[in-house]
């Protein structure tokens, strides 16, 4: 089984994927500042739905083609889309996430908690997934679209003022989306140093309990 990059199902997994790493910076934070609550609570089903999905994305790597820079065709070898994926891609940085690393070390030792925030790493995915050269050709796409529909009917493809409108609309979208990137980056910078700031919080009076014990 082999999957193409531009198929539907990959940009499909692509969204998931990239839901889940935002749920992963919110929860991850969180729980390392507060512990995991019981089995059963819905803070512990999204984590554990969250590893499921970092697993099967190691999977998916494992199964999906990729262009040569060569020769400019698609690679649907399993052996060179492997190889590729674990000397060239981010086998070893998924892997190393995936890794249940900080629950073992927190459970060996609760003032190591702060080794789970390594898997608020999976929420670089979703920063390089904002990068305008990636974001940007998808506005493209869709305002030339709605141009080349203008252009084949005769009585709109001479209108200035739909014209003026496409461009503006072009500029209100590229403007809304560095609004929204920026947001979001403060977002997760507050979050992050606020958890950060908990964790120090209990680390300390752990620490003076274990003192006046």
């Amino acid at each position: 089984m082999i999957i193409l990059p531009q198929s539907v199902f990959s940009k499909m997994w692509h969204t998931i994927n990239l839901l889940f790493c935002a749920i992963s910076a919110v929860l991850y934070p969180y729980v390392t500042a507060f512990g995991f609550p019981h089995l059963f609570h819905p803070i512990t089903v999204c984590i554990i739905a969250t590893e499921t999905v970092m697993l099967f994305d190691i999977v998916f790597n494992f199964l999906t083609a990729f262009e040569d820079e060569g020769s400019m065709e698609m690679v649907m070898v399993h052996s060179k889309i492997a190889r590729r994926y674990i000397f060239h891609g981010r086998f070893l940085q998924d892997v190393i996430i995936w890794l249940p690393i900080g629950q073992l070390l927190m459970l060996a030792n609760p003032t190591l908690a702060i080794f789970l925030l390594i898997k608020t790493y999976r929420f670089e995915q979703l920063i390089m997934f904002m990068d305008r050269k990636k974001v940007m050709p998808i506005f493209r796409s869709y305002f030339d679209s709605k141009t080349q529909k203008i252009l084949k009917n005769p009585y709109l493809s001479e209108d200035k003022i739909n014209d003026h409108n496409q461009i503006f609309s072009r500029l209100i979208a590229s403007s809304v989306y560095n609004i929204v990137q920026l947001f979001t980056i403060i977002w997760i910078i507050v979050y992050v140093v606020a958890m950060m700031w908990c964790i120090l919080l209990n680390y300390e009076r752990n620490y003076w309990k274990d003192e006046s014990q």
